[in-house]
């Protein structure tokens, strides 16, 4: 700001105030005394322009120092806008947002939670707060407030004891800050800072924002998960899929081979599960798969059950060695047995396991199952598997006058020769046990209708 001239126009002094981007205006003054008061005024005229344009200079270094600072907080949420789209996995977006905004907040700790029914719900990421300050964070309640925290809108109140826990930490300031997504709060950002710390108006106004930027990166990590988890679902059955359970059993084996620890893996089969399509319709076979489904998803946490394909399932257990697999198939079909069909009374289901551990290698174990399972179903089914057919005993003993006897299970060795038939237009329509044989088991009478029986050949 400086004084460009000073014209004289009778009893007028008109002054000049020039800026840095040219002409800002004019003081002008006026008297009818003599030459020497027009002397006077013209000094007057440029001490107060002096007054007036150092005033000027200042509103503008005020409003320079605004605009930087305005900058500031755009970069700072800009900072946290970009670390939150850099990822859709949900632990890293939480972790890495955490990270950004300690550093542009200049703040020392931090922990974010995820909401879960009115609770503070589960710990997702922290940065420089000890495990025994963690736990304390997450065994409170909604409502309870941190020593001198600021506490932004909607955001809910925390803390561990009043005086003990904050003190050890050497927190000085906190500050709560909620994560929303579409008017929804889906998180907490609790926030800490080891010295003495004033959260002015404006650092509100953006811890506010960033909280909302990242609820929606928390919002679209979740559906991003979803989609993943859809993806990799069996739609009918609700279990993995043959591509999802591939992933997982690359991983396993992997990590199986590293520790060196064991891993089973079992191959599981629906008997005549073409038959009961044919007989009963494809509505019944998917009702015989989802009870099958239920059954699996029923199983041990640390087991991965998966729809192979068809009428195929597959359970890859981790840190299992035969003899534990071997459990875990006698349960799966004694409760495949026991599944009722109301519409079906006399329709059970029988299924073929095959099983096959590390114990040879970690090579080639889903394809030694897969063998087992069909050497099962050769054998008459409804059993698990685990060694070579020669080395199991065989699954029928002759009985009756040379016939052979009804194994365990499946349709395709009932004993024709225990019971009588009648036909209806080339279909059986009832069984009843021939005079002087044993009542056939239950599970036999109950699936002798899925399968044509044929008449005894005689003997030459």
């Amino acid at each position: 700001m400086s004084v460009n001239a000073v014209e004289w126009l009778g009893v007028v002094a008109v002054v000049t105030l020039v800026g840095v981007a040219g002409a800002l205006g004019h003081v002008v003054l006026a008297s009818e005394l003599g030459l020497l008061s027009y002397l006077v005024l013209g000094l007057i005229a440029v001490v107060i322009a002096l007054g007036i344009g150092h005033v000027a200079v200042e509103v503008g270094r005020r409003h320079q120092r605004e605009i930087k600072r305005h900058n500031e907080e755009l970069a700072a949420l800009n900072a946290v806008a970009v670390t939150a789209s850099r990822s859709l996995e949900l632990t890293a977006v939480l972790r890495d947002c955490l990270d950004k905004t300690l550093e542009v907040m200049g703040l020392d700790a931090g922990a974010v939670f995820l909401a879960s029914q009115g609770e503070i719900g589960s710990l997702a990421a922290h940065r420089g707060l000890t495990d025994h300050f963690l736990d304390g964070l997450a065994r409170m309640k909604m409502g309870e407030n941190v020593p001198g925290s600021v506490i932004l809108p909607d955001s809910p109140l925390l803390t561990p004891d009043q005086e003990g826990e904050t003190h050890r930490e050497w927190i000085r300031a906190s500050v709560s800050v909620p994560m929303r997504s579409e008017g929804r709060v889906v998180g907490t950002m609790y926030l800490f800072a080891r010295g003495h710390r004033d959260f002015s108006q404006r650092e509100v106004q953006i811890l506010v924002a960033i909280g909302d930027v990242i609820g929606m990166a928390v919002q679209n990590a979740k559906l991003h998960a979803q989609v993943i988890e859809l993806a990799a679902r069996d739609p009918l059955t609700g279990l993995y899929n043959r591509r999802r359970f591939e992933e997982v059993y690359r991983q396993e084996v992997a990590r199986a081979r590293l520790y060196r620890a064991p891993l089973t893996v079992a191959m599981i089969d629906v008997d005549c599960f073409k038959e009961v399509n044919d007989r009963f319709g494809h509505a019944v076979g998917d009702r015989a798969l989802e009870a099958i489904a239920r059954i699996l998803l029923k199983g041990r946490a640390m087991d991965v059950a998966a729809r192979y394909g068809g009428d195929e399932f597959v359970i890859l257990m981790p840190n299992t060695e035969l003899q534990g697999a071997q459990v875990v198939a006698d349960r799966i079909q004694r409760a495949a047995r026991a599944v009722v069909f109301p519409d079906i009374p006399y329709y059970r289901l029988s299924l073929s396991i095959g099983l096959a551990d590390s114990s040879a290698g970690y090579e080639g174990i889903l394809e030694r199952a897969d063998a087992q399972m069909y050497a099962c179903k050769r054998g008459g089914a409804n059993h698990p598997l685990s060694t070579p057919r020669s080395e199991r005993p065989g699954p029928a003993k002759m009985e009756h006058g040379g016939h052979p006897r009804a194994h365990s299970g499946g349709l395709s060795v009932i004993a024709h020769s225990h019971l009588a038939a009648e036909r209806q237009q080339g279909a059986v329509v009832a069984a009843r046990p021939l005079a002087g044989t044993h009542e056939l088991p239950e599970r036999h009478q109950a699936l002798v209708d899925l399968h044509p029986i044929l008449p005894r050949q005689p003997r030459a």
